[in-house]
């Protein structure tokens, strides 16, 4: 026959023991009266202890308590359990991408507590004090340039890399270091982008000159030069594209004829003299390479003034109109390599013969580039009566942007011929003797436009 004895201990349930008996069967008593005998119904002993001890043992309930055997708190592997009354403090180092090359020194309170760390790195669990504590970094090696990442703190840390700890705590704080830029190979140093020279290409410089009747010279320099005076400063080497323009003078106009005498009886008023002609135009764009400094390019430029106009010289004697001077460009001085060049108009012929009538000027040119001729001056009207002819119009000056009469190298209009009085020719009484005659204008000025 088998049986356990179960011990109850407060809400436990524990197993005392197990105890087996082994009785030999016999065969049952059949002669026993199986009625109970007087007094054998009586009740349990309700003062018997709840736990009965085994026969030669003196146990007590508290006995097996006492064997009760409770295991211990499980721990992962290589984890260092805690003790709960410690307070400490770590730093780990995070870097962005995984495999960069940088190195850090993880400092706790500024105090380095982990050198030359890389990603993942950490200080451990760094005893500190109840209370306010501080988490920063360095560089950890020559190569690594704080400048180029992008760190920010965090964990149990505020972005600030403060962190307040309690008696007991253990709080973790990360710094995340992310490079900006592509860094060099991962097996050498970074590049220095300070070192690195950089080649901004000088301003070109812009600008115009223009200028009327007189001689200059136009100079370009390298930037710094002293001592002279600069029309364009540029870097030495430096290429400059310059477009000239030259517009030569317009002839002036001749001097109105006074009156002829054809023979003895027949007076005629005085002719129209012929006009000037327009002044040339020439055009061409170059390209200057700016000298070292202290030397100059240097052009020499004359611009021509306009012809004179055809005056009264005595009371019988008149002049021709004059003709418009040139403008150009040479090299260095007024001998040197010509550049560009256009010439002035003729000046108009004075009243002379009442028959075929004073002749115009001729027109300038323009020579080399791009160039352009000015137009002849008119003839004068021809007088064979009493009255005074009309001198010829001037020629157009040769030039862009013409719009009408008036352009600014035109030739110069021919003088107005004189009106003959007579008694002798009733006739010829309606004016004074020369009423009427005019001289010749004088031509338009000639110009120079650089545009650089």
């Amino acid at each position: 026959m088998n049986f356990s004895r179960i011990v109850v201990i407060g809400a436990a349930t524990l197993v005392m023991c197990v105890t087996t008996v082994t009785v030999d069967a016999q065969p049952a008593d059949v002669t026993r009266d199986p009625r109970p005998r007087p007094g054998a119904d009586a009740k349990p002993n309700t003062n018997l202890p709840a736990v009965q001890p085994r026969p030669g043992h003196d146990a007590k309930p508290s006995d097996a308590a006492k064997n009760v055997r409770i295991p211990p708190r499980y721990t992962k592997p290589n984890e260092a359990a805690r003790d709960p009354q410690r307070t400490t403090l770590m730093v780990q180092n995070i870097l962005i991408p995984s495999n960069d090359p940088g190195k850090f020194n993880l400092r706790i309170d500024g105090v380095v507590k982990a050198f030359s760390v890389g990603n993942n790195g950490t200080t451990g669990a760094i005893d500190v004090t109840v209370g306010t504590h501080s988490v920063t970094e360095m560089a950890g090696i020559s190569t690594t340039n704080l400048a180029n990442y992008t760190t920010v703190i965090g964990g149990d840390c505020s972005p600030s890399g403060a962190v307040i700890l309690a008696a007991g705590q253990n709080k973790t704080c990360t710094i995340r270091n992310t490079r900006k830029k592509a860094g060099p190979s991962l097996t050498e140093a970074p590049i220095k982008l300070d070192a690195v020279a950089v080649q901004v290409p000088p301003e070109v410089p812009h600008g115009s000159w223009t200028q009327g009747p007189g001689t200059y010279t136009f100079n370009i320099c390298a930037s710094g030069t002293s001592g002279a005076l600069c029309n364009i400063n540029g870097a030495p080497g430096q290429s400059i594209t310059i477009t000239m323009e030259t517009w030569g003078a317009g002839g002036g106009g001749g001097g109105g004829e006074w009156t002829r005498t054809v023979s003895l009886g027949n007076k005629y008023g005085g002719s129209g003299a012929g006009g000037g002609g327009g002044g040339g135009y020439a055009k061409k764009t170059i390209a200057v390479v700016v000298p070292t400094s202290g030397a100059l390019v240097v052009y020499y430029v004359k611009v021509g003034a306009a012809g004179a106009s055809g005056q009264l010289s005595g009371l019988v004697s008149v002049i021709n109109g004059g003709s418009g001077g040139l403008t150009e460009a040479r090299l260095n001085n007024a001998s040197g390599t010509l550049v560009l060049q256009a010439s002035g108009g003729n000046g108009g012929i004075t009243g002379n013969n009442h028959i075929t009538g004073p002749v115009g000027g001729a027109g300038g040119n323009g020579l080399i580039g791009e160039p352009w001729a000015g137009a002849p001056g008119f003839i004068g009207g021809v007088a064979n009566t009493c009255n005074g002819q009309a001198g010829g119009l001037g020629g157009a000056g040769a030039g862009p942007g013409r719009t009408g009469p008036g352009y600014i190298n035109d030739g110069g209009n021919g003088g107005h011929g004189g009106y003959y009085k007579s008694i002798v020719n009733p006739t010829c009484l309606a004016h004074d003797l020369y009423w009427g005659k005019t001289p010749g204008d004088a031509g338009g000025n000639g110009k120079v436009h650089f545009v650089w």
